[in-house]
């Protein structure tokens, strides 16, 4: 189904709506600590050493705090990219000082040509901080969107996001995180919680409570692929006004034969101003 780009921009804009659902339970903190204070003249630092630097991020949640500032970078034929710097701490603690992202590497099929846009918080959980974030040509009008996850333990790790900008991809971000969450080495139950609640129902919830965290999953990606895979979804079939159907694509990492899906109900919820929108996941099963 082809969306013009009004609808395109209300999708990508409804899926900001549902990332900041992760953010609501993190009281801001006012007062800045030693570390901090040291954080910033870094980054005072940073901005003398690099043109045009713009901050794009700067958000205190619990105990983290995270910026992210956006310099433009010379590329081959005179071309002028973009790269991040990622800075992030936790408990006064950095983590993350000026992590550099570039569009190549995002991916090695993106030239640094590739403007980075569309930068904001996705989520924030116990463990990890997770951006999102467009890698956009001009040239050929292409389009790649990224979830980047930066934990705690001081690990990097960035998730193609596929979509199909229909009533469908935010199961993709619901996966992306969950699956992130589940593959930590010390799986933290509040934080899949966090996502359940931000992303599922009442009655997913529940589902998820009684049959497990992994029950969302076809079995061999668990036992063959141990959850390393890459996921895109799409819509079936609405059953009224309220569910709709849609299912998850499973596939190995830069393949492009599906090992297995699932079937996904999502809920649509409405607007004040009356418009109806799918935004909850309501069950998932085989």
């Amino acid at each position: 189904m082809k969306y013009n780009s009004k609808t395109q921009a209300f999708i990508l804009f409804s899926l900001s709506i549902l990332g900041a659902a992760l953010l609501l339970s993190y009281k801001k903190e006012g007062k800045e600590t030693a570390e901090e204070e040291v954080e910033q003249t870094t980054l005072q630092r940073s901005e003398a050493n690099h043109k045009r630097l713009k901050t794009v991020v700067d958000s205190t949640y619990s105990d983290w705090h995270v910026i992210v500032q956006e310099t433009d970078i010379k590329t081959k034929h005179s071309r002028v990219g973009s790269k991040l710097l990622v800075t992030i701490s936790k408990s006064g603690k950095t983590l993350f000082n000026k992590e550099v992202i570039t569009p190549s590497i995002l991916a090695k099929s993106l030239d640094n040509h590739f403007q980075l846009t569309s930068v904001y918080l996705k989520g924030i959980t116990n463990t990890t901080v997770y951006i999102s974030l467009e890698a956009f040509s001009r040239e050929t009008d292409g389009e790649n969107y990224f979830i980047l996850a930066f934990s705690r333990d001081g690990k990097f790790k960035k998730y193609r996001r596929p979509l199909s900008l229909d009533d469908s991809d935010f199961i993709v971000d619901f996966y992306i995180m969950y699956t992130h969450e589940n593959l930590q080495k010390s799986v933290d139950k509040a934080s899949l919680q966090k996502i359940e609640k931000a992303y599922g129902t009442s009655n997913f919830v529940a589902q998820l409570e009684k049959n497990g965290s992994l029950s969302i999953y076809p079995p061999e990606v668990i036992s063959r692929y141990k959850l390393d895979v890459e996921i895109e979804t799409n819509t079936l079939e609405d059953y009224d006004d309220i569910y709709e159907c849609c299912r998850a694509f499973f596939y190995p990492k830069d393949k492009d034969n599906p090992i297995a899906t699932m079937d996904v109900e999502i809920k649509a919820t409405e607007g004040e101003d009356g418009v109806v929108f799918y935004n909850r996941i309501n069950k998932i099963s085989r």
